[in-house]
């Protein structure tokens, strides 16, 4: 999210007043987000704007440096209620260099596949931090957040939806304030209780079938030559699509489903039961 206008013409055109929320990013080749101008006072900055309730995880695939949040040229924008769950070799979370005033970052929750607080990378302004309470104590930022084990429900297929017991329910900024028809990733209530999760998943207890559901499930064979066959699950739909997102088939309560006439090669198995839905990946042979 940038400006590429000039910013030394007089009216100093910046990007502002941007809202990005409740998304879900993950598996990109470089930074998950990345905010601000390129080549300031050349080009503009971006300002007075808010990224909230992202969950951002296994980005920066080709190890680029770029960790999960890449900041660069920006002042006056609240950065809060997000994941940043990084997978990358060098355990980079957080690169922001040339950041202007009022950058404010708090109630996230961090965390690296190798669990370790002590062993990241958070750079600012060209000062690194290898541990996450050092950061928070030398910044002044961050007073809220944590680095914990989110605890989504899948972190392979993936499912970035919470686990029931995640550190996340209920931890994110109380003031938030949410638009009046704002829903999470789910079309569901973006706050529960007044209180507001974070990430872009709002856990609803009375919904918790979605920690067990998959689970429960019994897919087989997978991968499938024919028929892929779906056990210990009633009244559900399902669809499954192609890895460019497009829909090839969906039906309901079937008990087998025919893959005959798919290509060979990796699709995804959507389950839906009522609000819930879990993914699979299955193999084409």
């Amino acid at each position: 999210m940038g400006c590429e206008n000039n910013g030394q013409v007089n009216t100093n055109p910046s990007s502002s007043g941007i809202i990005v929320r409740n998304n879900l990013i993950y598996n990109n080749n470089q930074a998950g987000l990345v905010i601000g101008g390129y080549n300031y006072p050349v080009t503009g900055k971006v300002e007075n704007s808010i990224f909230r309730n992202n969950t951002l995880f296994h980005n920066d695939t080709s190890n680029s440096y770029s960790g999960e949040l890449y900041l660069s040229y920006l002042e006056n924008c609240h950065i809060e209620n997000n994941i940043f769950n990084a997978a990358n070799n060098d355990h980079v979370l957080i690169i922001s260099e040339n950041s202007l005033s009022g950058v404010d970052l708090d109630y996230n929750a961090y965390y690296d596949a190798g669990g370790q607080a002590t062993q990241i990378v958070i750079e600012i302004n060209g000062t690194e931090y290898n541990d996450f309470s050092g950061y928070q104590q030398a910044t002044g930022k961050e007073l809220h957040s944590f680095f914990k084990n989110p605890l989504l429900i899948d972190v392979n297929q993936p499912d970035l939806h919470l686990q029931s017991h995640s550190p996340c329910i209920d931890s994110g900024n109380p003031s938030t304030q949410i638009d009046l028809h704002e829903k999470d990733i789910d079309e569901q209530s973006r706050k529960i209780n007044n209180y507001i999760d974070i990430g872009a998943d709002e856990f609803d207890p009375s919904l918790s079938l979605r920690d067990n559901i998959k689970e429960q499930i019994l897919l087989f064979p997978n991968p499938v030559s024919e028929y892929i066959h779906i056990k210990n699950i009633s009244d559900y739909n399902f669809a499954i699509y192609n890895l460019k997102g497009q829909l090839i088939c969906q039906g309901k309560n079937k008990n087998k489903i025919d893959c005959r006439n798919l290509k060979s090669g990796i699709y995804f198995l959507k389950i839906q039961k009522e609000l819930q839905q879990v993914f699979f990946k299955i193999i084409k042979l």
